[in-house]
């Protein structure tokens, strides 16, 4: 079988032509076609056939056209060509089959100065006889264009060489044909009438290669206002002396021996795993005008070399004039990273430029490197790069050449001037998983699964430490996995048992070399972000941490990421993976003295005790927290509004719940529970919150608190009345009310009582519910607490509704709004408005219903109240449910569903199932038809 893509595609078998389909069905199999015999990753064929404009069902499509394709080629060579492989498909052909690949195959055999010139022309005569027409000719999309443009300035290349190869032979007039075909197509290319002169000269027209000349000249000085090359200039005094030498086309000249292409790469992995997105990435890259530089950066040990090397020698064949390599040493433990001058003379020797030619002047030796690179299609791989300084030099001056750079700083310079960027982060768990079981085999990792999870957790999916830990399964083979992740989690934090036999295989002196390059805040910052409870942390933590204005702390993390020991994995939040962290604890720990640690975690507890006092502040201004402490100094996000504390406190949540467990916040545990109550509550995070307030119920017990201990038994309760407890709450409840009670705080029993109607009317108990409510009433009124008593009010209001006294309930919630507006509590107005909406939807008023529903709604988008924004939305809904108008109703419904998915609620399922209603009796009403 024949595959030809220089032209029209098209697939030939037993000498003729078989159909493959439609034109989509032309560029899926161009996109395998030009890598065949290597799998092309679904993605890379996706943005191949379809680029920016892919649809959303593009995978779908694909997968259909490679069936069709693959039923086409199995009919015309009743053989499976077209296989699954890589994540991708794979077109199992050899260079022979395919034209394209036959065509740079016969071209690269031609440049080695040592062939044969008979046999370079006759290579290249057959090259150039492959072609038929407008490559690709048919196949639409950048991609196809991209590679046109490329293929045509290859085949430029193949005619020019064929020429000179021919005019050397003495066949200078076999040669003036496509010369002037060429010439006139390209009247602008210097090259092509440059050679066109010379075969001209050879031919014995002189007069017509020097008309040549004139024309060109006049061309580029009216045209572009310049003058001819160098190239040009030389075959027109060649000429004009009828100097043979200068020629192609005179005497031919003893082959010099050849100087050998470098071949520098490092051997590869012989099990290399995982990285398809990286390497589809690289692809796509590769494929890019011009690739002219991809630079790897990620953090140590996360395998960047490994996956440079891989795929640098997996596209080796596109780089005929060499591949380059040299270890920058920019993080080696103990050797000074690489001069850029030494690099270069390296290559320049590589390069066959003779020792007695390279000068020892920097800006020279950069010249003459970059000249010599200069047309040469070359691989430069520029491996552990210090910073985008070391590798400047070293960038060539030509678009034919290509940079990779693996670095563990982000070099944001190069990046900054053009260059492409591929991120090497963790493993993906399937990765790391495969990366084990290549290393251990399959039978030990299937059969201890949970111990072999145990391990990539423990080794944080780092490369470098997944195999680490592997070979030392492999040299234990009696070993079990269950026994090596026991010693990655008790061992030293592990990092003892991730030892290699040097220092580029120790986990820990691999670190160093990272954090031994830091000046001394960034290492001061690093070691104390060791004891930071993690996951994440944003500017001002660290700032407290610091003891440092937000600023510094600011550039100092943004030094840490460039040099990739932290992640940057949301704007202005930064992370590091466990292993960095234990070995960040473990420097602390050995260079920081305990007092400083001790007052660096109490500044840390402090902030986040300050910020959340300042939370809830914004999000109830109306509630005063129950238990709060002297405010400490400290270094305080911007909060300005209540939406932006509620950002504060959704990307803090988990970090505080850490700090809590690891016993970080015990001397701010209580205040901070207190304070962060609604916030907890108005999320739905009430097993979280449970978690919290348990904890600090404990620390109020130890201190005799007891004002504390009846905010935190209230708070207790509520989240036991959302988890569906009754009994701790009611048990939380009590114990709240009899704590207020013997302290005469009427405002704390007020709040209670009020929390005891609403868990009564959640339990059924309407009757007992609206008698604490009107209790509630009294209790702030008695406090002089108007918008206590509107909230209480409401609560009254409810609880009639619920028991059918709708005009009851209307004056009530009319009165609480009244009362809360006045007192400017605008989130309690959002629910005051919310009760006399549904009020008014069951005395059958579902207009009012929603126009006060609405109300509300805007109240708590302007206090960002997204919970309760997502149940007024589902009430809405329902009134548009019983008007009858199913379209409304499913808007609304679907706008709760939207935030309470975005919020993780458990109460998601209630838009769900109204949604799934309306859906199953729109099918049920749905016509049949035949």
């Amino acid at each position: 079988m024949e595959f030809r893509i220089l032209g029209p595609v098209q697939v030939w078998a037993g000498g003729r032509s078989f159909p493959v389909g439609e034109p989509r069905q032309h560029a899926v199999l161009a996109a395998l076609l030009v890598d065949a015999g290597h799998p092309v990753t679904i993605d890379t064929l996706v943005d191949r056939v379809w680029g920016d404009s892919a649809p959303p069902a593009a995978r779908r499509s694909l997968q259909a056209h490679v069936a069709k394709i693959r039923r086409a080629l199995q009919s015309a060579a009743d053989s499976q060509l077209l296989v699954r492989g890589g994540g991708g498909y794979m077109i199992a052909a050899d260079i022979a089959q395919v034209d394209a690949l036959r065509f740079q195959d016969l071209v690269a055999r031609c440049r080695p100065t040592t062939v044969d010139e008979q046999r370079r022309a006759s290579r290249l005569r057959e090259a150039l006889g492959l072609w038929h027409g407008e490559p690709l000719a048919g196949v639409a999309g950048t991609w196809a264009e991209r590679v046109r443009r490329a293929w045509r300035q290859e085949h430029i290349d193949a005619t020019l060489m064929w020429a000179r190869a021919e005019i050397r032979l003495g066949n200078a007039t076999t040669a003036l044909g496509p010369l002037t075909a060429l010439a006139e197509e390209q009247p602008m290319l210097e090259t092509a009438v440059a050679t066109l002169m010379q075969a001209l000269y050879a031919a014995g027209r002189p007069s017509d290669a020097l008309d040549r000349y004139d024309a060109i000249r006049t061309r580029l000085r009216n045209e572009l206002g310049m003058d001819p090359g160098p190239e040009l200039r030389a075959s027109h005094q060649a000429v004009l002396r009828h100097d043979m030498t200068m020629l192609a086309g005179g005497p031919a000249r003893a082959t010099e021996p050849a100087a050998p292409v470098p071949r520098q790469l490092p051997a590869g992995v012989p099990a290399f795993t995982g990285r398809t997105g990286e390497l589809a990435e690289l692809d796509r890259l590769v494929d890019a005008t011009p690739p002219v530089i991809l630079c790897v950066t990620g953090t140590a040990g996360v395998g960047k070399t490994t996956l440079a090397v891989h795929w640098a020698r997996r596209v080796a064949d596109r780089f005929p004039d060499g591949l380059l390599y040299v270890d920058l040493r920019g993080f080696h433990p103990s050797v000074a990273p690489v001069a850029p001058g030494d690099a270069i003379r390296d290559f320049l020797i590589a390069l066959d430029v003779p020792s007695d030619r390279i000068p020892s002047s920097p800006r020279a030796l950069t010249a003459l490197y970059r000249t010599a690179l200069a047309g040469r299609r070359v691989l430069v791989l520029l491996d552990n790069a210090h910073d985008a300084e070391q590798v400047r030099p070293l960038l060539p001056g030509s678009s034919g050449a290509l940079v990779v750079v693996t670095s563990r700083d982000r070099l944001t310079s190069l990046l900054a001037a053009g260059a492409h960027h591929i991120s090497v982060d963790l493993l993906p768990r399937d990765e790391a998983v495969s990366l084990l079981t290549a290393r251990v085999g399959h039978r030990r990792v299937a059969g201890e699964p949970l111990a072999a999870n145990r391990i990539i957790d423990r080794c944080a999916r780092l490369p470098l430490a997944i195999t680490l830990a592997a070979a030392r399964l492999a040299t234990h083979p009696t070993f079990s996995l269950a026994s090596l992740a026991d010693d990655l989690e008790h061992t030293h934090h592990g990092l003892d048992v991730l030892v290699g036999g040097d220092a580029t295989t120790d986990v820990r002196a691999v670190f160093a070399s990272s954090y031994h390059h830091l000046g001394d805040p960034q290492a001061r910052l690093f070691r104390l972000l060791g004891l930071h409870p993690g996951p994440d942390l944003a500017a001002p933590a660290a700032a407290a941490l610091m003891d440092a204005p937000p600023s510094q702390a600011r550039a100092t993390l943004s030094a840490l990421a460039r040099a990739n020991l932290i992640t940057e994995h949301t704007p202005g939040r930064f992370t590091m993976h466990e292993l960095l962290h234990r070995y960040a604890d473990e420097l602390a720990h050995a260079t920081d003295p305990e007092p400083e640690r001790r007052q660096a975690l109490t500044r840390l507890a402090d902030h986040y005790e300050a910020m959340a006092q300042r939370a809830a502040d914004l999000v109830e201004a109306h509630r005063p927290t129950c238990h709060r402490s002297e405010p400490r100094p400290t270094t305080m996000d911007s909060l300005g509004t209540p939406v932006q504390a509620l950002r504060w406190y959704d990307a803090e949540r988990p970090v505080i719940l850490a700090a809590a467990r690891h016993g970080i916040l015990d001397d701010r545990i209580v205040e901070l529970a207190c304070a962060l109550a609604e916030l907890f509550d108005t999320r739905g995070h009430w097993h979280d919150w449970a978690a919290i307030v348990e904890l600090a119920l404990a620390v109020a017990r130890r201190r005799g608190d007891r004002a504390a201990q009846a905010c935190l038994h209230r708070g207790r309760a509520r989240a036991a009345v959302w988890l569906n407890d009754p009994d701790t709450a009611h048990r939380h409840l009590r114990q709240a009310i009899a704590r207020y009670e013997t302290m005469g705080d009427l405002i704390g029993l007020a709040h209670t009582t009020r929390t005891l109607s609403w868990f009564l009317g959640r339990q059924g108990e309407r009757h007992a519910a609206a008698h604490h409510a009107r209790r509630a009433v009294e209790l702030h009124r008695r406090a002089g607490d108007r918008a206590g008593q509107g909230l209480g009010l409401n609560s009254l209001g409810w609880q009639h509704a619920h028991l059918g006294d709708y005009d009851l309930a209307a004056r009530y919630c009319t009165e609480a709004v009244r009362l809360l507006d006045e007192a400017g509590d605008r989130r309690g107005l959002g629910h005051a408005l919310d009760s006399l909406g549904y009020v008014l939807h069951l005395h059958g008023d579902r207009a009012g219903a929603v126009e006060h529903y609405r109300r509300a709604i805007r109240l708590f988008r302007e206090t960002g109240d997204r919970y309760n924004e997502a149940d007024t939305l589902v009430r809405v809904g329902d009134t548009h449910s019983d008007d009858g108008d199913v379209a409304q109703a499913r808007g609304a419904w679907r706008g709760a569903d939207k935030i309470l998915t975005e919020l993780r609620h458990p109460d998601a399922q209630r838009a769900r199932e109204r949604l799934a209603r309306t859906d199953h009796a729109t099918r049920v009403r749905a016509p049949v038809t035949a």
